[in-house]
């Protein structure tokens, strides 16, 4: 796998997919096609993770930011089989519910699925021989009773039998009094910047020292604000708790970032997750919200760039023509810049449905991207209407 980044992504029987590819995927993803073709479905995809701990934690704190599930996490009540069954984290995220979820990342082969057994009562060898080994009902709060399992597989191969009523399961969450950053790769939609500094300011502008680089970038963006200081906001405000306040050399006073709109706030967002990441990869929902048109390649040229100097592979959706076309000019900025040929890092990822599939094609190199871009209808469907 080059640089540990994907380029191959196949799922299976994930929410509305009831099969989607995508090859020929490089660095840098911008995500297109119509509303409702799964762009960003495929972005909820993309957040699995070969460690069943971190897909745990990424998908239930994905329901959480968009507010399907309480943030404060209980337990499943063993006594309620067929509700478990129903409601736990990976049902969310199931077509068909009797059906594993499977996914294909480059080479290797990745599936859960949720099974209602005692499991200490299954005939599946390969179950059998994974209690046998990891000595499963050894570990603190396992439920032995229980008829609420996860099962993950890699290969083929069990890789963790995952009890849903236990409070071994609930060590998978993220709680919110868990202080350190977020390992959830994604600005996805209802993200709240203000949720987020609350628990990890200290960690962000204290221990990693980010400031000073998030403010240079925030001047190229906005070349009228230039930020001296930050500050955690006063807990025990009632407007805007925990949030980021500033100090510019315009005003030599702390001020709320929410007063500069939500363009700006949005871009602070992106810089704080891409310079505090610990995935290889960086997802993005809707990369343009907020931000004027005359920006658009800016940003992207400062996001790209961070991607590249950190090694994270991108993955961005949008609705918008003219961020499509930023993208371009950004990636050709880029290549001349560049003193080796990264053409082949940039493509553009249409979704698309026919015969209610949604299918994906990809379109590989700058030259032939803008050639998509400004050649609309592509492939016979209107992907860029706001």
């Amino acid at each position: 796998m080059e640089n540990n980044h994907l380029t191959y992504f196949k799922i299976e029987n994930f929410k509305k997919f009831e099969s989607l590819e995508v090859t020929d995927i490089g660095q840098f993803n911008l995500i297109v096609g119509d509303n409702n073709v799964g762009k960003t479905c495929l972005l909820e995809a993309l957040l699995f993770d070969e460690r069943p701990k971190n897909t745990v934690n990424w998908y239930h704190e994905l329901l959480v930011k968009r507010r399907l599930v309480s943030g404060l996490f209980m337990l499943l009540n063993e006594t309620n089989e067929e509700k478990n069954f129903e409601t736990n984290t990976f049902a969310y995220y199931q077509k068909n519910k009797e059906k594993a979820v499977k996914f294909q990342l480059n080479n290797k082969n990745y599936s859960f699925e949720n099974i209602k057994i005692e499991i200490s009562k299954s005939i599946d060898s390969k179950i059998i021989e994974f209690i046998k080994t990891t000595e499963l009902f050894n570990y603190k709060g396992i439920n032995q009773k229980s008829k609420n399992w996860i099962v993950f597989r890699i290969n083929d191969e069990i890789r963790y039998l995952l009890d849903l009523t236990s409070s071994y399961y609930e060590d998978f969450i993220n709680k919110p009094e868990n202080h350190k950053i977020p390992n959830i790769p994604s600005l996805m939609l209802n993200d709240e910047i203000e949720n987020y500094l609350g628990n990890h300011y200290d960690e962000i502008f204290i221990e990693l020292d980010l400031g000073k680089k998030i403010a240079d970038l925030i001047t190229k963006l906005f070349s009228n604000i230039e930020i001296t200081e930050f500050q955690k906001q006063n807990e025990t405000s009632a407007i805007f708790n925990f949030s980021l306040m500033i100090k510019t050399k315009e005003r030599n006073q702390y001020h709320n970032i929410r007063e500069y709109g939500e363009g700006f706030v949005r871009s602070i967002y992106i810089l704080i997750q891409l310079l505090s990441i610990k995935s290889n990869k960086i997802i993005i929902d809707e990369i343009d919200t907020g931000i004027h048109h005359t920006k658009l390649a800016t940003v992207w040229e400062v996001v790209l760039k961070l991607c590249k100097d950190l090694n994270v592979q991108l993955f961005a959706t949008t609705h918008s023509h003219e961020c499509a076309l930023a993208y371009v000019q950004a990636a050709k900025k880029m290549d001349n810049e560049t003193s080796y040929n990264i053409n082949d890092d940039f493509k553009l990822i249409e979704l698309y449905n026919l015969e209610n599939k949604t299918n994906s094609f990809v379109t590989n190199g700058i030259q032939n991207i803008e050639y998509a871009v400004n050649n609309e209808p592509y492939r016979g469907e209107n992907n860029y209407d706001v």
